[in-house]
Order: C-alpha cells, then structure tokens, then sequence
C-alpha cells in the first residue's frame, strides 16, 4: 500500500462537516491513511517576541493578562524546541497520519505523530490492515 505524503488537498479540507462533502472526495479519500509533515519551523504560530505579542493583540481585550517578559518568551521557545527535537530528532521533522474516517465530524482523524517516515507508514498499514 502507498500512502502518499503530503497530499494536496483542497482549502478547507480539515474544515468541513463529513455530510457536506463532495462525493468525489468521500471517493478518493474516505478510509485513505496519508501522512503529513511537520518542521519545528513550521508548527511554529510564533517566530518572534513581536510576532506573539501582535497575535495576541489580534484577539482584542486581554481580560487583565500580563504577557511574559521577552526573556521569558524566548527561554520557553528555547525550551519548546528542545522538547520538540527531542521527540523528532530525524531533522526535527514530524511525521503525522492522519485519516478522512469519521473519527472526527468536521476534519481528518489524526491517527499519530512519529519521529520517522518508516514510523508513521506502519501506522497506516497497521490501522489499514494492509502491508
């Protein structure tokens, strides 16, 4: 069985009820496995001080929350990404299987996270009960 990696798939896949999804897609992709992958760049939402602290302005009103220091920020992204390459140490790449399977009513079912490729497509062949 191949499962593909990091498939194309169209806007708004992982944000669609199930019952309002076109049939060709339930064709190709219900029961599917494919796998997507993860930098530690990439899972960042932040890559800055100014960046989180003007993501956080974008939500409105703090309801009296004090942001961490600079100093602070940048010791727990530090401390992120240590724990982050020490869970994917092959390049620091995640590598995740994810499922169209009813699992979930409006997205893909995340079937795990792995620190290798090899990982994560027996995962897909376990769930799948291919090989």
């Amino acid at each position: 069985m191949n499962i593909p990696i990091n498939p194309k798939l169209r806007d708004d896949f992982d944000n669609t009820p199930n019952e309002e999804r076109p049939a060709d897609e339930i064709e190709k992709w219900w029961g599917v496995p494919y796998i997507v992958t993860t930098s530690w760049e990439q899972h960042q939402a932040d890559a800055t001080y100014d960046d989180f602290l003007a993501r956080m302005a974008s939500y409105g009103s703090n309801f009296g929350w004090t942001p961490p220091t600079r100093e602070e920020w940048q010791a727990q992204h530090e401390q992120n990404r240590a724990n982050w390459l020490d869970w994917f140490p092959n390049d620091g790449i995640r590598y995740e299987v994810r499922c169209l399977d009813g699992g979930a009513w409006d997205r893909s079912t995340s079937w795990g996270m792995f620190a290798t490729l090899d990982e994560a497509i027996e995962c897909g062949r376990r769930f799948t009960g291919n090989s």
